[in-house]
């Protein structure tokens, strides 16, 4: 038995669909899709139809992880992530979150993750971590990848932005691309988030 902390994040399930459905949304995807399947046949494993959610909110794990271990008094390697969110696309499964967390408190003291979600830091810490990864130090050759990382299953991530220690991650840092999250390009942007980021660059 072990005893840590961690926060939950659900997303709204008929915003994603109705984000799935953005014909910018499925070009995207299929970029991944297609270098992930390449890579599974490679490996001799089994192609999948790829969900949408799955990297939108992997993408999104990732980049609470590395923000969040500024504020919380970890170290980003002892954050972890379980994504509640299915691989390949099944309609009698319907679900769409994420939890961080971590175990133990040997970094820090327990508390430090938890008290973000139960005040009213945790909104700006989502809006900053969405600005900063507007660019990455790689940039622009991170952002018009077409293929990175393991297996070239990611697109636009890289060690610069989103890419974090693998005892972290689930998914071996792959099915990652920030431009899902933040692309608010008026012709073609298809990020989760692109109203959003659209408001707060606005501000600044």
């Amino acid at each position: 038995q072990s005893k840590g902390e961690g926060i939950f994040i659900d997303f709204n399930s008929d915003a994603i669909k109705k984000w799935t459905e953005n014909d910018f949304t499925k070009s995207r995807i299929t970029k991944m899709e297609l270098n992930y399947n390449k890579d599974m046949i490679n490996r001799s494993g089994e192609e999948k139809n790829l969900n949408p959610a799955y990297p939108l909110v992997h993408t999104f794990s990732h980049l609470l992880i590395e923000k969040l271990s500024y504020y919380c008094g970890y170290g980003s390697a002892s954050i972890k992530e379980k994504i509640y969110t299915n691989l390949s696309i099944d309609d009698n499964i319907n679900m769409n979150g994420l939890l961080i967390y971590t175990i133990g408190g040997g970094d820090g003291s327990l508390g430090g993750l938890s008290s973000l979600a139960s005040s009213n830091a945790l909104e700006k810490i989502i809006i900053e971590s969405l600005i900063d990864i507007i660019w990455c130090s790689s940039d622009p050759i991170c952002m018009e990848s077409e293929g990175q990382g393991n297996g070239l299953c990611n697109l636009a991530a890289c060690h610069n932005c989103l890419l974090v220690s693998e005892t972290c991650c689930e998914s071996f840092n792959i099915l990652l691309d920030r431009k899902l999250l933040i692309d608010n390009d008026k012709n073609s942007g298809c990020g989760y988030f692109k109203n959003l980021v659209s408001e707060e660059l606005k501000k600044l």
